[in-house]
């Protein structure tokens, strides 16, 4: 993801037939999977809605794109719950095991 040198990178990608100069900290090839996964996710929810507004397109699609990061945000905290969970159990096992 990090180009490494916290030297701005210039990528210019193409989303939903228009060109976009990104800069970012982030390498060129991060930068063109990013802009293909929302090229992708646009051009599935033009199909699927049947749409031709690009600004209506793009919400809709950062709609999905935020509804996912909020998903995932959520399993993650309850995967680090789980786990500490089960970290402190087995610290009183061994505590137990120990007496």
């Amino acid at each position: 993801m990090d180009n490494g040198q916290n030297t701005p990178v210039r990528a210019v990608v193409e989303i939903f037939g228009k060109t976009y100069t990104l800069v970012s900290g982030h390498s060129a090839d991060y930068a063109q999977e990013i802009a293909d996964d929302v090229d992708r996710r646009m051009a599935v929810v033009a199909a699927e809605m049947n749409l031709a507004d690009t600004t209506k397109i793009a919400m809709m699609a950062a709609m999905e794109i935020a509804d996912e990061l909020l998903r995932t945000r959520e399993c993650r905290r309850e995967l680090l719950l789980s786990a500490k969970k089960a970290g402190d159990k087995l610290k009183m096992t061994v505590v137990e095991a120990g007496e």
